[in-house]
């Protein structure tokens, strides 16, 4: 239901119309959301980007205009939908979306993740460090795991391999927008195959080698991917 407070609450799924569509955040529920409702009425989603309900005192939530990392550009659309926004922000742009569609709010069913954060488990009296402030920075954090894997010559299988140097199938398993490697092309220089099309650097310099050849790992990480890289890794049979 949209009308409950989700402030530390992880969602892993929601409800439309009887489908249920697994997501890895509530940015990506948010995306989801807006991709499948496009998909009935496209030029609503154009509307919306001068409608004063999607207006917020600094914020545009609906736009035509691409702020790096803020906003995410829809699929078959020139709108981006603003994702840098809490859980609850989250759920009450969704509200206003559905009544845009004349869809009735409560029959939207939201399902949670089991494992809450830390920031709802008290701080403990043992030697565990459970306080997400100390918690290694997400970039540095997989920087290491991926290392890790690169050395202990994790060998992927095809799937496994698709999955992550795949856009799409990235996005749906560990819940980023870039795939999390890209193959180095060999005789090219290195640097300039951290960019994407407008130069902008999404990867890291840095070489990591799987099934005998060479990656690049996407840089792109922000605290909340944190869970979905964890279950991602951690599924790994390593």
């Amino acid at each position: 239901m949209l009308s409950e407070d989700y402030q530390h609450k992880k969602i892993c799924g929601f409800m439309l119309n009887g489908v249920r569509y697994n997501v890895a955040t509530w940015q990506d529920a948010l995306v989801t959301l807006c991709n499948i409702l496009s998909e009935s009425n496209s030029d609503k989603f154009l509307q919306f980007c001068d409608m004063s309900d999607f207006k917020g005192t600094k914020v545009s939530y609906f736009s035509k205009n691409y702020v790096e990392r803020k906003n995410f550009k829809l699929k078959k659309q020139s709108v981006y939908v603003w994702i840098n926004q809490s859980a609850n922000s989250i759920r009450l742009l969704m509200r206003k979306i559905l009544r845009q569609f004349n869809i009735n709010a409560n029959t939207f069913y939201i399902y949670l993740r089991a494992d809450y954060t830390a920031l709802h488990i008290p701080k403990q009296t043992d030697d565990r460090d459970i306080d997400t402030g100390n918690q290694e920075k997400i970039g540095k954090y997989v920087r290491e795991k991926m290392r890790q894997l690169s050395a202990d010559k994790y060998v992927f299988d095809t799937n496994s391999l698709k999955i992550i140097t795949d856009k799409d199938l990235t996005k749906q398993y560990v819940g980023i927008n870039y795939p999390l490697l890209k193959q180095i092309t060999d005789g090219v220089d290195i640097s300039s195959q951290t960019k994407n099309s407008k130069g902008m650097s999404r990867y890291w310099n840095e070489v990591f080698v799987f099934c005998g050849k060479k990656y690049l790992v996407t840089s792109q990480w922000f605290d909340y991917n944190r869970d979905g890289f964890d279950k991602w890794f951690n599924s790994l049979n390593h």
